[in-house]
């Protein structure tokens, strides 16, 4: 159906657009709806969208770790109503993220750093990040496998605020070793599996998330 929808129907090119439907609706980036049909529309990874909207409240301190286009970064920002610090090394996004969370009236910060078990050059880890901006309410990460390594550096913020979490995982073993570490820090991680009704291209086996409920920070 999106196939046909962006041989047919779609527009094209890049220009600004506002995102649709979703947590994003109203919001504005720079999109091709032939290669970014799913952002345009709203539906990039809907099967998220309701525990973003439960999880993200007012106030909150919020941390995106694996920023890419800034689709997160957007909507984490407008549900906090707080700004955001966004986590993303690549070059070609940082930019990006800026200048879409500015036009929209959004506040962020982009650190172009990777984040791992130890600070090392251009890698940093979860608790260096919470000394130096704040400790998070809550956490979305998404880094291509490196989860464990994140959650390793984290251990402070897990073991004192435990923040909510959404955690992308890539892999059995991977998500074995991110279930440990979660478990002993009280959390009881809820797996979400992909739609099998609105596919996206996941190449690594066992590609889905973990939805952790941490803390109310009204409690903490």
């Amino acid at each position: 159906m999106l196939r046909w929808l962006k041989s047919h129907v779609m527009p094209s090119g890049t220009r600004e657009r506002r995102i649709l439907l979703g947590p994003a609706a109203g919001l504005r980036m720079d999109l091709d709806p032939a290669r970014e049909l799913r952002f345009w529309l709203g539906v990039y990874e809907a099967e998220l969208a309701k525990h973003f909207r439960r999880m993200v409240q007012p106030s909150m301190r919020c941390f995106d770790i694996g920023g890419a286009e800034g689709y997160h970064a957007l909507f984490l920002a407008r549900l906090s109503e707080m700004p955001v610090v966004v986590f993303e090394p690549g070059e070609e996004w940082t930019e990006k993220i800026c200048s879409t969370l500015a036009r929209n009236g959004l506040q962020g910060k982009v650190e172009p750093l990777f984040i791992g078990a130890q600070e090392n050059g251009n890698v940093t880890t979860i608790d260096a990040m919470a000394e130096k901006h704040f400790v998070p309410d809550f956490i979305k990460m998404d880094i291509e496998g490196a989860e464990v390594e994140a959650l390793a550096g984290a251990e402070e913020t897990l073991a004192v605020r435990r923040p909510h979490m959404i955690v992308e995982i890539h892999g059995y073993e991977v998500e074995r070793r991110c279930l440990d570490i979660l478990e002993r820090h009280g959390y009881e991680p809820q797996i979400v599996n992909p739609r099998k009704w609105l596919k996206e291209h996941r190449p690594i086996a066992n590609n889905r998330w973990l939805v952790c409920a941490g803390r109310d920070p009204n409690t903490a």
